[in-house]
C-alpha cells in the first residue's frame, strides 16, 4: 500500500541542500570557520590565504591557486601530476606504489585474471606495463611516439619487436570479454542499461552497461555461498560492455537496434538481456520495437524485454506538465524563473545563507542541470518556508542591499502566483513520491513495477474526476489521493490550470502503460515476490488484465521450472527400504482417487504450489531477498529465478566507471578506436582488480576532448 508520506518536509529540504549532486559549484565551498588545510600533510607545499571571502591555497612551487573545497583531492592531484618528485621524497608515495604493485601481483598470482592476461604480464612485462600505464592514466596514443616514452619502456634485451598498441588493446579486450562471457552464461538474466553520451563536438556515443549475478542459473554461487542480502549485492557484477559510435547524424531505429543486438550476440546474452532504459536521449533515438517485452511462446526466455527506469518515467511525465503550464500561463512561467533566480542569489552569499540558517530556513536549492523535478523541488522548498521567509525579509541586511533588492522583487513576482504554485506542488507531489520510493533499496526492485504503474493510473483517473469538480475521497485500505483536492478554498479555475496540464501527459503515460502490460517479465517478478504476488496484481488491475498478465508471467516461471527439471543430476547412491511401518506419523496425499493421474503434474508444479501456500504467512516487514535466502533449500528450483528477477532494479544505471567517454572524437578514426578500446580496457582492469577506482577529482578532470591534447596542453592536467 502506498500512502503519501507525512512530516517529510525537513527531510526533503535537508536532502536537497546537503546533496552535492544537487548543488552548484558555489555551494560546495565551505564557510570560513572550517579547518581546511589546517593540519593537512600538503600544507608545506601550499600557502593558505583569504581572497574574496574564501580560503585559497597557492602552490609554493609554481604559483597555481586553488579555491577551498570539502577535500584536498585536487591539491594532491596537482602535486602528483606536476611535482611528483616532491611526493616521492616524502616517503609516502613509494610505499603506496609498493602496495599497489603487490596488490596487482596478488591478483595475477591468485589467477583472478584471464589466462592470456596473466601470461602477458609475465612473458611480456614491458608491453604489459605500457598498456597498463596508457589505460590507468588515460594517455593519448600520440605520446607513444615521443622520445621520452620510448626511453621509458625501452628494453635493451628485447629480441621481439613490440606489437602495435591497437593490436595489443584488441587482444587484451578479447581475453577479458571471453572471461566475461563465461560469467554471464551462469546468470538467468543480464540487465543492460543503454545511455547516449555527447562529446565536446556533439558526436553521440552509445554505451551499454551490464549488471548480473553470476551463478544464479546453476545455483552455485548464489545457492551455496550467499548467507544474507548483502552477500547477494557483493556477488553482483557490473561491467561496461561496449561503446558504439552513432555518427553525427545519429542512427535510425533499425540501425540502433542492430548495433545493440550485435553486442548482445557477441556476448551471447540475446536470450537473457533486459534493457533498463534510463536515458531520455536513448528513448528519443530508440524505437518501440526495442521495448516490446512480449514473450515468444516457442522460446525459452523473453526476447529483449525492457524495464523502464521509474525516475526517467516520472521526469518525462512531469516535464510535459511543466512545459504546458509554461506555455499557457505567463505568471507561472515568471514564477518558475524567479524561483531559480532566488535560489542562486541566496546560495551565492555566505552571509545570507548563515542568516537563513539562524532563522531555521533551508535555502531554495539550486541545480546545475535543471529538470522538471527541480522546478517542483524549488516550489516545494519556497512554499514550505513561505511564512518564515516573509518574517526574514523584515530583518536588517546592511551591506546586502543589491542582493535584497533582487530577493524582494522575486518574492513580489511569486506572490502573484502563490495559489497556483501551491496547487501545482500538491497535485504533482505524486511524482516526487514515486521517485523517492524507487530510490530506496527495499522498494527498488522489478516486482514493484505493478505497484508503480497501477498507482499512477489511479492518479490520472483521480485527476480526471477532479477535473469535473469531484472531490477525491480518502481511503485507508488503498492509495490516498485526497492530495489532489488541494486546499478546499482554492478556486476551480486555479485547479483547472494544473489539471489540464496533467491531462496533457495522459497520452504519454498510456504509451508507458501499454508497454508495461506487454512485458511479461514484470509479472513473473511480481509472482515471485511474496509481498506482491498474484493477489496484489489482481487488486490493482482489472480482472481481465490481471488474468492475462498473471498467465503470461507464469509462462516464464513454468519454462524455468521445466529447464531446471531437465538439469543433469550427478551420481547418487540408491536408498534401499530397510524397515517400514503403517503406524508412522507421516501424512500423505491419498492416491486412491479415480481422477488422480500423477502424469498430469508439470515438472516443478509441486514446488510452485508449496510456494503459493507459504506466501500466505509472509510478514511484510521481512526483506524479500532475505526471505528467499531462508527458503532456498525449500524451493531449490524457484530460488535462482527469484533472486535473478528480484535483484533487477526499477531505476538507476549500474555503477560504472565511464571515465573518458566524452574524450571520444569522430575526426580521427585511429584515435577514435584507440579511445574506445582504452575506455573499455580501463573498465576491465578496474573490474578485474588491476586498477583502483579513480577519485572524483580525477574523474571530472579527465573529461576533456582530444583537441586539447593535440593543442599541446599539459598532459598532467588531463590525468
Amino acid at each position: 500500500m502506498i500512502t503519501m508520506e507525512q512530516n517529510i518536509v525537513p527531510a526533503i529540504i535537508s536532502t536537497m541542500c546537503e546533496s552535492p549532486s544537487l548543488q552548484t559549484e558555489t555551494t560546495l565551498v565551505e564557510t570560513r570557520t572550517t579547518g581546511w588545510m589546517r593540519r593537512s600533510s600538503l600544507r608545506k607545499h601550499f600557502q593558505v590565504s583569504h581572497y574574496d571571502g574564501m580560503k585559497v591555497a597557492t602552490c609554493v612551487h609554481c604559483g597555481k591557486v586553488f579555491k577551498e573545497r570539502k577535500s584536498t583531492g585536487n591539491l594532491s592531484k596537482h602535486l602528483k601530476n606536476l611535482h611528483p618528485q616532491l611526493l616521492t621524497s616524502s616517503g609516502r608515495k613509494p610505499r603506496e606504489t609498493i602496495e599497489k604493485a603487490k596488490s596487482r601481483a596478488l591478483v595475477i598470482k591468485k589467477s583472478l585474471l584471464p589466462n592470456f592476461i596473466a601470461t602477458e604480464s609475465v612473458e611480456r612485462p614491458e608491453e604489459f606495463f605500457e598498456v597498463d600505464l596508457l589505460i590507468e592514466k588515460q594517455l593519448p596514443v600520440s605520446i607513444t611516439s615521443s622520445t621520452a616514452w620510448k626511453r621509458l619502456i625501452r628494453n635493451k634485451e628485447r629480441t621481439v619487436e613490440p606489437r602495435p598498441i591497437l593490436e595489443r588493446f584488441s587482444s587484451y579486450l578479447r581475453s577479458f570479454d571471453d572471461e566475461l562471457i563465461g560469467m554471464m552464461q551462469t546468470a538467468d538474466y543480464v540487465t543492460v542499461a543503454p545511455q547516449i553520451h555527447r562529446t565536446e563536438t556533439s558526436a553521440p556515443y552509445l554505451t551499454l552497461s551490464a549488471a548480473f549475478i553470476p551463478g544464479s542459473l546453476n545455483n552455485k554461487t548464489v545457492g551455496v555461498f550467499v548467507e544474507d542480502t548483502q552477500d547477494i549485492w557483493q556477488h553482483r557484477e557490473t561491467h561496461l560492455l561496449d561503446v558504439i559510435s552513432l555518427g553525427f547524424e545519429g542512427l535510425g531505429a533499425n540501425s540502433l537496434k542492430s548495433s545493440v543486438m550485435n553486442t548482445f550476440e557477441r556476448f551471447k546474452i540475446s536470450d537473457k538481456a533486459i534493457l533498463l532504459t534510463c536515458n531520455q536521449e536513448w528513448n528519443n533515438q530508440g524505437d518501440n520495437s526495442l521495448y516490446d517485452g512480449s514473450i515468444d511462446v516457442d522460446s525459452d526466455m523473453a526476447k529483449t524485454p525492457s524495464v523502464r527506469c521509474v525516475s526517467e518515467l516520472v521526469e518525462t511525465l512531469l516535464s510535459i506538465i511543466v512545459s504546458h503550464i509554461r506555455a499557457t500561463d505567463d505568471a507561472m512561467t515568471k514564477a518558475f524563473a524567479e524561483l531559480d533566480k532566488l535560489g542562486r542569489v541566496l546560495n551565492d552569499s555566505e552571509g545570507l545563507k548563515r542568516s537563513l540558517e539562524e532563522a531555521e530556513i533551508h535555502p531554495i536549492p539550486v541545480f546545475t542541470k535543471p529538470t522538471a523535478m527541480c522546478v517542483w523541488y524549488q516550489a516545494f522548498a519556497c512554499l514550505t518556508y513561505w511564512i518564515k521567509y516573509q518574517n526574514w525579509l523584515k530583518l536588517d541586511f546592511s551591506g546586502y542591499e543589491v542582493e535584497m533588492k533582487e530577493i524582494n522583487q522575486a518574492f513580489q513576482v511569486l506572490k502573484k502566483s502563490i495559489v497556483c504554485l501551491s496547487y501545482f506542488v500538491s497535485c504533482c507531489s505524486v511524482f516526487h513520491h514515486m521517485k523517492t520510493l524507487v530510490e530506496t533499496d527495499e522498494f527498488n526492485r522489478l516486482s514493484n513495477a505493478v505497484v508503480i504503474y497501477c498507482t499512477l493510473k489511479r492518479f490520472y483517473d483521480a485527476c480526471h474526476s477532479a477535473n469535473f469538480n469531484k472531490l477525491v475521497s480518502s481511503t485507508v485500505d488503498s492509495s490516498d489521493f485526497s492530495f489532489i483536492n488541494g486546499n478546499n478554498d482554492l478556486p476551480k479555475a486555479i485547479k483547472l490550470k494544473v489539471l489540464n496540464a496533467v491531462h496533457q501527459s495522459v497520452s504519454e503515460f498510456v504509451g508507458y502503460l501499454d508497454l508495461f502490460k506487454k512485458n511479461d517479465i514484470y509479472f513473473a517478478a511480481a509472482m515471485l515476490d511474496p509481498s506482491v504476488g498474484h493477489g496484489k496484481v489482481r487488486k490493482y488491475m482489472t480482472e481481465a488484465d490481471a488474468d492475462e498478465c498473471v498467465e503470461r508471467g507464469m509462462k516464464i516461471i513454468r519454462c524455468h521450472l521445466k529447464e531446471r527439471g531437465r538439469a543433469e543430476v550427478g551420481f547418487q547412491s540408491p536408498v534401499i527400504c530397510d524397515k517400514i511401518s503403517c503406524f508412522s506419523d507421516d501424512h500423505f496425499e491419498s492416491a486412491l482417487q479415480p481422477d488422480s493421474f500423477l502424469s498430469q503434474l508439470e515438472v516443478g508444479s509441486m514446488e510452485w504450489n508449496l510456494y503459493t501456500r507459504e506466501t500466505i504467512t509472509y510478514e511484510p516487514e521481512i526483506d524479500v531477498l532475505q526471505w528467499w535466502l531462508s527458503k532456498r533449500d525449500k524451493f531449490p528450483c524457484l530460488f535462482p529465478l527469484a533472486v535473478s528477477l528480484l535483484s533487477i532494479k526499477l531505476g538507476h544505471l549500474p555503477e560504472q566507471n565511464l571515465q573518458g567517454v566524452d574524450q571520444l572524437s569522430s575526426c580521427d578514426g585511429y584515435c577514435d578506436e584507440y579511445r574506445r578500446l582504452q575506455i573499455l580496457l580501463q573498465n576491465r582492469f578496474f573490474k578485474f582488480g588491476l586498477h583502483q577506482p579513480p577519485d572524483e577529482d580525477s574523474l571530472s578532470g579527465s573529461i576533456q576532448s582530444l583537441d586539447s591534447w593535440s593543442a599541446g596542453e599539459d598532459i598532467a592536467d588531463e590525468i
